[in-house]
């Protein structure tokens, strides 16, 4: 069976065993080929703008021997579905602007959605809110590739309600802080670290950020409180 990433596995940990997942944004294919694999999924639809990404993803599911339960369409973001084609769907490796993007296209109560934004992930949480998501869970990957690098997942599902969530749960995952998961504290101390080398740059005239300083003050004093609730 194929070995995962932890962002990945963590992605794979909250789908559900379905008859059909979408993997919107595939590339190589390595996820979807594993669902089948793990039996998560009887099918995966594998979609990508590029059709360099989908036969590559084509080509691992030769060799592993799933072909036959995939299917690979080319085209952009959950357009390439039929209403209630799939009963989840996973998009990932986009900025959480983009993504919000592609999720104006999900408005659909049947299925569920994994979401996992490279960047801006507040960006995306406050898009799903205002466009009636609701949040079911999040969590939060570490990798070590060169740097640590810190990746927040998302499963959403949409019911057409607006919500108006505090605010600090834009740029924190409420589910993992709750649960006091053991990511968490590094996940908030790197977030507190990039402001106050952000602050520091802003006093010292650097020009780079300009007048966001109140911004990274309050996402500063978010992540604090954050810490103080892992204790």
């Amino acid at each position: 069976m194929l070995r995962l990433t932890e962002r990945q596995k963590k992605m794979a940990g909250m789908l559900f065993k379905t008859q059909c997942i979408a993997d919107i944004g595939c590339d190589h294919g390595r996820l979807g080929a594993y669902l089948i694999q793990s039996g998560l999924a009887g099918s995966v639809i594998a979609a990508d703008i590029s059709n360099e990404a989908l036969n590559k993803a084509r080509n691992l599911a030769r060799r592993l021997g799933v072909e036959e339960q995939m299917q690979f369409r080319c085209g952009d973001g959950l357009k390439v579905l039929e209403k209630k084609e799939a009963q989840a769907a996973v998009i990932a490796g986009l900025s959480g602007v983009t993504i919000a993007g592609i999720m104006l296209q999900g408005r659909e109560k049947e299925r569920i959605y994994v979401l996992q934004p490279m960047s801006e992930a507040f960006r995306l949480r406050e898009a799903l809110f205002k466009m009636g998501f609701e949040i079911l869970d999040e969590a939060v990957a570490i990798e070590n590739r060169g740097r640590r690098r810190f990746y927040e997942i998302i499963k959403c599902r949409w019911d057409g309600l607006a919500r108006e969530p505090e605010e600090k749960y834009l740029y924190i995952p409420k589910a993992p802080l709750v649960r006091r998961e053991r990511e968490m504290k590094e996940f908030l101390e790197y977030k507190l670290d990039v402001c106050k080398k952000v602050l520091n740059g802003v006093q010292r005239g650097d020009g780079r950020y300009g007048d966001r300083d109140a911004w990274f003050k309050k996402q500063a004093a978010f992540y604090e409180e954050g810490l103080i609730c892992l204790k």
